[in-house]
This record gives C-alpha cells, structure tokens and sequence, in this order.
C-alpha cells in the first residue's frame, strides 16, 4: 500500500510540474529521450523529469515519469547530487522494477547504468526540452 501512495505520489508531481514548469526548479528538469539497453533488447522511452529539493525528507528530489509508446507507463523516484542522480523504477502496477544510477554529462545528455527486472542495463539520454 506505501508503495502505491508513493507512485501516485509521484504521478501527482510530475503532472503538476508539467503544468507548471515555467517554475522548474532542476536544471535538469525538461522531457529527455532515453534509450534503455540490456544484452538483447534495446528501448526508446520519452522521460519527464522533475526536480523540487522540498521532497528530499521523504526520500527522494527527483521524479521521473517514462511513457514508451504502446506499453504500460514507468516511474522513478532518485536522490540528485550534483551530476549524479541514483534511485529505484517502478512499473504501472507499482511494483518495483530496479535500480539505477544517472550521470549528467551536460545539460543535454545523460548516461548510466542500472537494472530492470534483474537485468543488467545501460542508459543514455537526450534532453529534447
């Protein structure tokens, strides 16, 4: 049941930070083209991400909000640093699906690493907006 309040949760943030994202408070905050690998598939997801600092006492400063085409939606909940963010993914049911750990290269770019469903992935991305 905590699991589900913190995915909606998160839903709930991200929504109202896309509606208000005049007032973005991440720089790294935007839509991102994310491309997720493992050893024999490879997926495109279109990510928001969303930063507010306020949250960190329950744990987490980040929320993202992956949408891929076709398929159910993801969600994240991380723990920003710096350049490095690291943090759990969710599924639509919420079920935790991994773990992974994000390194801004610059303002456009991310790369990292993680896993999903027991799986070893890669990660890298684009800021579209």
């Amino acid at each position: 049941m905590a699991k589900r309040a913190l995915v909606a949760a998160i839903i709930l943030i991200v929504i109202c930070g896309s509606i208000g994202s005049a007032g973005a408070a991440g720089v790294y905050d935007g839509i991102w083209v994310v491309t997720i690998s493992s050893a024999t598939d490879s997926t495109t997801h279109y990510v928001s991400i969303n930063q507010n600092d306020s949250f960190l006492s329950a744990g987490f400063n980040v929320v993202m909000l992956s949408v891929r085409f076709g398929h159910a939606w993801g969600a994240a909940a991380a723990i920003l640093s710096g350049t490095l963010a690291y943090g759990s993914l969710y599924d639509s049911t919420p079920a935790p699906s991994g773990s992974f750990t994000i390194s801004f290269t610059d303002l456009q770019h991310l790369t990292g690493s993680g896993t999903t469903q027991g799986a070893p992935v890669t990660i890298t991305g684009v800021r579209v907006f």
